[in-house]
């Protein structure tokens, strides 16, 4: 096994351990964010999704836009919702995925982006149960938002 697949396995063994932490209340793992920087944060990007954008002939761009690389970020959340999004464009989208870091004063926003287009009707787009082609309809952007909404991360836009 290469030496990027075991990081990715590591990788998946952390985030079902954090998942199972959140999901269970009495640990009150949700009321706690460890932080990490936007470095921290645009590094494992870097190593976790490059390779398979690059093996399907994608490109991934990451901009800090007027932000500060040391600025902190709720970690764990914010990490999870560019997986949900970039796992999401990886086999959905097309084109370049790009993942913008933008300094709003009080808060970091994040913005993730391929260049797909969708399908179907705006007022549609976030609702559970749609399908705008390949996917499930098991609505990840609404999954996203839920994350976000549930453990307080303002300015996480997808």
């Amino acid at each position: 096994m290469s030496a990027w697949a075991v990081s990715v396995v590591h990788a998946l063994e952390r985030t079902i351990e954090d998942i199972l932490r959140l999901a269970r209340p009495e640990t009150g793992a949700h009321r706690v964010q460890a932080a990490c920087t936007v470095t921290t944060l645009v590094d494992e990007l870097e190593r976790r999704w490059h390779g398979p954008l690059a093996a399907a002939g994608r490109l991934l761009v990451i901009r800090l836009r007027n932000t500060d690389p040391a600025a902190a970020l709720p970690g764990f959340v914010t990490a999870e919702v560019l997986t949900i999004l970039l796992d999401n464009a990886v086999r959905h989208g097309t084109g370049r995925v790009e993942v913008s870091f933008r300094d709003l004063t009080t808060v970091v926003a994040v913005d993730a982006a391929d260049e797909g287009a969708v399908t179907v009707p705006a007022t549609e787009v976030f609702r559970r149960g749609l399908s705008g082609g390949r996917g499930l309809g098991i609505g990840l952007v609404v999954l996203t938002r839920e994350v976000v909404d549930r453990y307080g991360v303002p300015g996480l836009n997808g």
